[in-house]
């Protein structure tokens, strides 16, 4: 079977976006951009529960948990999971690995639950953990892995609760451990606790390091894409993502599969080589003549009385002794003989497999050709619509003397549905593309994602309320305190605090930053200058 390759080129359908003209200490210069535009309705009427928007927790977040923990739950879920079972983290977060029945061509599955007593209530950290499992069971790299999170909680909310979907298409051991009520996703986050069942398609066959381990395959169905195509940017990025990592697996494959049909056809030339040589050893060896002729002896006439030659001593014909006896050497050759048919059947039972696989691989490389062609359209008439609105982050009041960051689309304006985060103050500085806050209840500083508000970095250590945060090159000065004594310390890129201040400074100092000096108030009021090193 000949698998088509398709090389992934959008020829003048590249990527869209643009950026917003806004303030630089409220936006990075990356921030994406989102379209808006009316869908052609008819296009979903096929798809089951398009338009998939999760609803997650919006008010005050009175603890955060840096991305990294967030990712570490996953992470641990995942390093547990080396084999078929159950195993759970904190008996919060379980997942169980069902493998079933080999012969089925259907799917296993990781089926990912949330205890009653789980605390997730935002679908990003949902998928941040889904990345972390993926990363530590399977060894996805983290783009990957933050790439089929994405898919799978599309795919797992579009068909909740449909168990003949599932029924169809994962082996039984499998829809044995679903419950109708509990699997896929819900919509809402108050829903997610102990009703949540995240089922992951695995093949089955892979181990850890696999890029094919996860079934893409199963991710990109009418439904999921349907409601990617349901959506204002009618999921563009998202499709041309999965188009890539998709055309690495089939790559991937391709290869297993030409190495795999070689070494069979290999193997299969030594057996027919090694039977040509049992065959020519089974046959009689032909006489060799002598180069001259022998004088011819004339027999003795036999002597009256004695029995001619070659009769002495003979005994009567056995009839047991006259069936024909089977040598050594065609014992070993007809044992040896039984062996190569038993390497033929089990090449035989490889073909199969290798059969189905390349059956399995053509279906992919169809479903990817009609991806690639849909989105290439949808991108076409994507780029002939208005220009995208913009998303803004926007330091608000929260009306009781406080403040609070949250992301606002200017097509309206509206609020985003993203997490809101509760701020020390108003200031907002933009840091290698993120936005650097302080949080108010923790007094950490928060690396924030400008479309998202997703935590990016979080710093162990507390800052001082109300102190000025000076960015110098990749280095974050600001006041932190420690027994009781205020000194100036100096952040890395990743909020870690790498050193501070000698001496103790004055509480409400500024900083300024001149060259390698920096200029701050000490104790007693006095000006003082520090030198950076």
């Amino acid at each position: 079977m000949k698998i088509r390759r398709l090389p992934f080129v959008f020829p003048v359908f590249l990527f869209l976006g643009g950026v917003a003209a806004l303030p630089f200490s409220l936006v990075s210069p990356s921030l994406p951009g989102v379209s808006a535009l009316e869908i052609d309705r008819s296009e979903l009427e096929a798809v089951s529960g398009a338009d998939i928007e999760f609803e997650s927790f919006q008010g005050e977040v009175q603890q955060f948990d840096s991305d990294q923990a967030i990712r570490g739950i996953g992470s641990a879920l995942g390093q547990e999971a080396t084999g078929e079972g159950t195993f759970n983290y904190f008996n919060r977060y379980i997942l169980r690995r069902v493998i079933g029945d080999h012969l089925d061509r259907r799917r296993a599955a990781d089926i990912m639950e949330f205890s009653p007593d789980a605390r997730v209530d935002h679908i990003e950290n949902v998928r941040r953990i889904l990345s972390g499992f993926l990363v530590g069971a399977w060894g996805y790299q983290r783009g990957d892995a933050d790439l089929l999170a994405r898919f799978i909680t599309i795919y797992n909310a579009v068909h909740r609760g449909d168990m003949a979907f599932f029924e169809a298409r994962y082996r039984e051991a499998v829809t044995e451990s679903l419950d109708p009520e509990r699997v896929g996703i819900a919509l809402s986050y108050r829903e997610w606790p102990g009703m949540t069942q995240m089922v992951i398609p695995l093949r089955g066959d892979r181990g850890p390091g696999d890029l094919d381990a996860v079934d893409p395959g199963q991710l990109v169905g009418p439904a999921v894409i349907g409601d990617l195509r349901s959506r204002a940017d009618l999921g563009i990025d998202e499709r041309k993502a999965i188009i890539e990592f998709i055309e690495r697996v089939v790559e991937v494959r391709l290869d297993e599969i030409s190495r795999e049909r070689a070494a069979i056809e290999e193997e299969r030339e030594e057996i027919a080589l090694r039977r040509e040589e049992l065959q020519e050893a089974r046959e009689p060896q032909p006489e060799v003549e002598p180069d001259e002729e022998l004088p011819q002896v004339t027999p003795a006439a036999p002597i009256p009385g004695e029995a001619p030659p070659g009769e002495i001593g003979e005994e009567p014909d056995d009839p047991e002794e006259a069936e024909p006896r089977i040598s050594l050497a065609d014992e070993v050759a007809r044992d040896e003989e039984e062996l190569l048919r038993e390497r033929e059947e089990a090449l035989d039972r490889r073909e199969e497999v290798l059969q189905a696989e390349e059956e399995e691989l053509e279906v992919l490389v169809d479903q990817l050709e009609e991806l690639y062609q849909e989105t290439a359209r949808d991108q076409a008439a994507l780029s002939e619509r208005t220009a995208p609105p913009e998303l803004v982050p926007f330091v608000l009041s929260d009306g009781r003397g406080g403040y609070e960051i949250a992301v606002v689309n200017l097509d309206g304006p509206v609020l985003e549905e993203r997490q809101i985060v509760p701020l020390a103050g108003r200031h907002v500085l933009e840091y290698r593309g993120g936005l650097l806050v302080v949080h108010r209840g923790t007094r950490r500083m928060l690396l924030l994602e400008p479309a998202s508000l997703a935590v990016r970095a979080e710093s162990e250590r507390s800052v001082r309320s109300g102190s000025r945060i000076v960015v110098q090159g990749d280095a974050i000065l600001t006041v932190i305190e420690e027994e009781g004594a205020a000194f100036v310390g100096e952040f890395d890129s990743g909020l870690v605090l790498l050193r501070r201040s000698a001496d103790a400074v004055n509480p409400d100092t500024d900083i300024v930053v001149r060259g390698d000096q920096v200029l701050v108030q000490g104790v007693q009021g006095d000006l003082r200058l520090l030198r950076l090193q």
